[in-house]
């Protein structure tokens, strides 16, 4: 099965004294080990990026650059990062119009590689 794993998978699994990171990792490693199929987007690692970088005192993890480059160089060999498309962007348009959906982005939306579309949002009614 192909996963696209949320991002906030990924920074429970780097922060080590939360609550959740044993549980984030270990839903990884089974995955993982149950041969499945993990994703990221760019968005994902921008998403990621950003939450690492950002100060403490803003609801970030206060990583270095150099802390969070060596983690999303870690990203990139453990994860296969799907492509950004028109077609990604057009599909979550459609999307969001259609079910009537609130806080959401272009990558909740994936087609790529016949996959069907992931979707994860709120609905307002």
């Amino acid at each position: 099965m192909k996963v696209l794993v949320d991002t906030n998978v990924l920074l429970r699994s780097v922060q080590k004294s939360h609550p959740a990171c044993r549980v984030a990792r270990q839903a990884l490693v089974t995955l993982y080990r149950g041969e499945h199929s993990l994703f990221l987007t760019s968005q994902n690692v921008a998403e990621f990026w950003n939450v690492c970088t950002r100060p403490i005192d803003v609801n970030g993890l206060g990583l270095s650059i150099d802390g969070t480059d060596r983690y999303t160089n870690q990203l990139e060999k453990f994860f296969a990062i799907l492509p950004d498309s028109s077609q990604v962007f057009q599909t979550w348009r459609r999307l969001v119009v259609d079910h009537d959906i609130r806080r959401s982005s272009p990558s909740m939306c994936r087609t790529s590689h016949g996959s069907p579309a992931l979707k994860r949002y709120t609905r307002t009614r």
